[in-house]
């Protein structure tokens, strides 16, 4: 499955891209929401995102928000929200969508 991994930290890139490349994902990387945008816009884009939601242009939520905006009668693309930000995944956000999960960065320590 293609898949496209949005983190404006090389090394969370790195990371993350070589462990979906282990487990046989195509892996396409991207270290900005706008970069990211470019790359879903195209007609092959991939199926599955994971998104970091603090990035330097458009934030994660943004992209999400484009995503769905332009995919809403189309291919759909699965998306995984990564942050760094503690208690994110139950924090409530004006107007969130009832589709958004948000997940921890795998790479965060929070001990």
């Amino acid at each position: 499955m293609r898949t496209l991994v949005v983190d404006d930290s090389a090394v969370y890139r790195k990371l993350i891209g070589d462990h979906l490349r282990s487990w046989g994902f195509e892996v396409t990387l991207a270290e900005s929401g706008a970069e990211a945008w470019r790359i879903l816009e195209q007609a092959d884009a991939p199926k599955l995102v994971l998104l970091d939601w603090v990035l330097p242009d458009l934030d994660g939520i943004e992209v999400c928000q484009q995503i769905r905006q332009a995919r809403s009668s189309g291919t759909y693309i699965y998306i995984m929200l990564l942050t760094g930000k503690r208690g994110a995944s139950t924090c409530s956000m004006p107007c969130k969508p009832e589709w958004m999960t948000i997940w921890p960065n795998p790479s965060t320590n929070w001990n």
